[in-house]
């Protein structure tokens, strides 16, 4: 069970970090001089920078920073929820049966 696990866990390791560059960027390329393209973080800071001291209306390019942020953030969400709350619960409740210790992060179930 431990390798199956193992495997398991990393491919949702992998998947979070999709997820993070998806949000963030991709950091690693990045360092490498190789152009990324906007993360939806990037798209909103911008928004959020464009007004900091701006009594002015947004611009057109901070509504299309706006809605492009929007349009990639919901499908990133639908992922991340469904990441935690199916295929890492699973993991957990499968690592629990198998005997692993308590990680972390979980609510240890516990009898007296």
């Amino acid at each position: 069970a431990a390798p199956a696990l193992a495997g398991r866990l990393r491919a949702i390791e992998g998947r979070l970090k999709d997820l993070q560059i998806a949000l963030s960027g991709d950091r690693v390329r990045a360092s490498r001089g190789e152009p990324t393209p906007p993360a939806i973080v990037d798209r909103i800071n911008q928004v959020v920078y464009g007004h900091w001291y701006s009594t002015a209306d947004a611009t057109a390019t901070h509504h299309r920073n706006y809605e492009i942020a929007a349009q990639q953030f919901a499908p990133v969400l639908a992922q991340l929820r469904s990441l935690i709350l199916t295929d890492l619960t699973a993991l957990e409740n499968e690592a629990d049966a198998a005997g692993a210790p308590w990680t972390p992060g979980r609510v240890p179930d516990w009898k007296p």
